[in-house]
């Protein structure tokens, strides 16, 4: 009985090792990823911001061009 408990134990503390460090990678990715991802959205919003330029720069010229036509 006592042998039983101890192994049951040993295997307790097995997992119980193997879940600290699946929490600590789970942390590593997760910060990583957090830093990939938040490039990647700064990097959309310089685009976005980009486009939203070229865009009233477009319209001015549209504007211009009705001006010239008329």
């Amino acid at each position: 009985m006592e042998d039983t408990l101890k192994l049951i134990l040993d295997k307790l503390n097995s997992m119980d090792s193997d879940i600290k460090e699946l929490k600590r990678d789970v942390l590593i990715i997760e910060n990583e990823h957090g830093a990939k991802l938040d490039s990647l959205l700064d990097g959309y919003k310089q685009l976005y911001e980009g486009q939203e330029e070229i865009k009233k720069t477009l319209e001015k010229h549209e504007v211009k061009l009705l001006k010239v036509k008329q």
